[in-house]
């Protein structure tokens, strides 16, 4: 007499004689959608309604909220409106000496052509954001003396990498998609 014994994830099937794959999704094992493998599953969550797989891995959790954005509403600022429920998920704090720029440079891809990007400040008077209006790339610079808005390059919301920098140059603000400069804006300082 034999036995068969199949590996975890698969079930012996006696008519086929082989190990079919165990569907794990149709007992409900995750909280959020569950994505059947080969021999596994794996969970996950809906981090556009702010939640994120909890340390489970089967259940989801809300991201903490960690600091408010600024949401004094000019009519030239890029308002995101009922349609954005979320909130930042990464909020990092940084002490720099007095005479400092910003500088940044990071791998971006969405489908989305409105929101958020980045939001950076060293006051309630002084601050940076990166958006994305239709597609487009927007940039609104504040310090004490004006604010400015301003747009330009290719819609970029085409759900493929694009490597984004942005540079605090002596007096303006240089952006650049895939090493290409698609504005330079002069602020006042």
């Amino acid at each position: 007499m034999y036995e068969c014994q199949c590996p975890s994830g698969f079930k012996y099937n006696f008519t086929l004689r082989s190990c079919l794959d165990v569907d794990e999704c149709e007992v409900g094992v995750c909280e959020g959608v569950c994505v059947n493998t080969m021999g596994s599953y794996s969970c996950r969550c809906e981090g556009r309604r702010g939640l994120r797989l909890a340390e489970d891995q089967r259940s989801c959790e809300e991201v903490p909220v960690c600091v408010q954005l600024y949401d004094y509403k000019h009519a030239e600022m890029l308002y995101l409106g009922e349609e954005f429920t979320g909130g930042p998920v990464i909020y990092l704090r940084f002490r720099l000496p007095e005479n400092t720029k910003f500088a940044a440079e990071f791998d971006f891809r969405t489908f989305d052509p409105e929101g958020v990007v980045l939001y950076a400040e060293s006051s309630r008077d002084s601050w940076f954001m990166l958006g994305l209006r239709g597609g487009r790339i927007e940039v609104q610079f504040k310090n004490q003396h004006s604010l400015k808005v301003t747009s330009g390059g290719k819609a970029i919301n085409d759900g493929q990498w694009h490597v984004i920098s942005v540079d605090e140059l002596e007096s303006s603000i240089s952006v650049k998609i895939s090493k290409e400069a698609v504005m330079c804006n002069d602020v006042v300082v």
